[in-house]
C-alpha cells in the first residue's frame, strides 16, 4: 500500500475526529446512554479501533470503547457520515462491502471497505482517499466488536432530557434578553438566537415611557447596556424620551438631574437667568445646574472645574459657605 504523508497539524486532528465518528457507526450507532442490566433487551458491546495514518510522530494505539446497541437497530455494519453517500453495498454470506463518497467545503474523498460478522461478534476494516480540508490524505483503519452482555439503553431518555434543558436555557436566555434590553439577541444580520421580537419592542415601549420620569430614567441608563440601539431597533426614540425626561425634572426643579449630562438645552436655558447675573452666589439649590452651565458654557476655554465640596483644611468656615465660594470661583461674573 502506497502512503501519501499529511502534517500532524490540524487535517491529522480532523481525520481524527472523522475515523472516531465513522467507527461509532459500526456496527450500529452508538448508544452512550445505558446501564449494564443482565436482563436488559439491548445489546452491550466492547468496540476497538485502529488507524494507520502517516505523519504522526507515533503509531496510534488501538482504542475500545463500550457502547449500547438498541434491539432492532440497524446492524448493516455500514459505517455513517453526515455529507457521505454510502454505495455500492455487496453482501457475500455474512461479510459486507460497500463504497462511499464524501463531498463538503473542503472535503472530497472517497472511502471503501468491508465487515464481516461471526458468532463471537465482528471484525471490519475501511480505507479513505482524497482530500480533507483540502490536504491529500491516505488513511486505513480495523475495527472488530465483541459482545458483552446485555444493557437497556437510555439514549432516547438522555436525547430527550439534553433537549429539554437545551430549550429551557434557550427560554431563560430570551426572558433575560428581554428584561435587559440586549438587542443582539432578537436582531442580527444572520438567525437571531431569540425569535421573540415583539415582546422585546413591548419591553423597549414600556421602557420609553417609564423613563420619562427622572428617576426611571437614571435606574435605566444604569441598567441597560445599548438604549439607544434598543430604542431604535424597535422605531423608538431616544432623544424624545430624554428630551420628556429633561422638561419632567426641570418642572419638577430636579436640578442634579437636570445637570447630570442629559438635558444641556435645559441647562443653557435655565442657567442664564439662575447661574448669571446674580452677584456671584448662585442659590445653593442650583449647584448642579451652574456647575453644567460653566461646563458647557465655559469649557471651550480649557477652565477645569473643582468639585464643589468643603475644603477638609478649613475647620473654622461653614461647609455651605464653602460650597458657596467654590462656585463663585467658577462663575466669572
Amino acid at each position: 500500500m502506497r502512503w501519501i504523508c499529511i502534517p500532524g497539524g490540524r487535517s491529522a486532528h480532523a481525520l481524527l475526529a472523522l475515523a472516531a465518528a465513522l467507527l461509532m457507526a459500526a456496527p450500529a450507532a452508538g448508544q452512550m446512554g445505558y446501564r449494564v442490566d443482565p436482563q436488559g433487551k439491548d445489546e452491550l458491546w466492547d468496540v476497538t479501533s485502529k488507524m494507520e495514518m502517516p505523519g504522526l510522530p507515533m503509531a496510534m494505539p488501538a482504542q475500545t470503547n463500550r457502547v449500547c446497541i438498541e434491539k432492532g437497530g440497524d446492524s448493516s455494519m455500514v459505517p455513517k457520515q453526515e455529507g457521505c453517500t454510502v454505495t455500492d453495498v455487496k453482501r457475500a454470506g455474512n461479510t459486507v462491502t460497500y463504497r462511499m463518497a464524501c463531498k463538503s467545503g473542503r472535503n472530497d474523498y472517497t472511502a471503501s471497505g468491508e465487515s464481516t460478522t461471526s458468532s463471537n461478534g465482528y471484525q471490519g476494516k475501511m480505507r479513505m482517499t482524497g482530500k480533507m480540508e483540502g490536504e491529500q490524505m491516505d488513511m486505513a483503519m480495523t475495527y472488530s466488536g465483541a459482545r458483552a452482555g446485555n444493557c437497556t439503553s437510555t439514549i432516547r431518555q438522555d436525547v430527550a432530557a439534553m433537549k429539554a434543558q437545551g430549550e429551557k436555557a434557550s427560554a431563560d436566555m430570551c426572558r433575560d434578553g428581554i428584561d435587559k434590553l440586549q438587542w443582539m439577541l432578537f436582531f442580527s444580520d444572520s438567525r437571531p438566537a431569540c425569535a421573540q421580537k415583539a415582546e422585546f419592542c413591548g419591553a423597549v415601549s414600556r421602557a420609553a415611557q417609564s423613563m420619562q420620569d427622572p428617576a426611571q430614567y437614571a435606574a435605566a441608563t444604569g441598567k441597560f447596556a445599548d438604549l439607544k440601539t434598543s430604542f431604535a431597533k424597535c422605531g423608538q426614540d431616544l432623544a424624545v424620551t430624554t428630551r420628556a425626561a429633561c422638561a419632567h425634572a426641570t418642572g419638577s426643579r430636579n436640578w442634579r438631574f437636570v445637570g447630570g449630562g442629559n438635558c444641556d438645552d435645559d441647562v443653557r436655558a435655565q442657567g442664564r437667568g439662575r447661574c448669571e447675573g446674580r452677584g456671584g452666589s448662585p442659590d445653593p439649590e442650583y449647584y448642579p445646574l451652574c456647575a453644567r452651565y460653566v461646563t458647557i458654557t465655559r469649557g471651550a476655554s480649557g477652565q477645569t472645574m473643582q468639585p464643589m465640596q468643603p475644603a477638609r483644611a478649613s475647620s473654622a468656615q461653614d461647609p455651605a459657605q464653602q460650597n458657596l465660594d467654590a462656585v463663585r470661583k467658577l462663575l466669572p461674573f
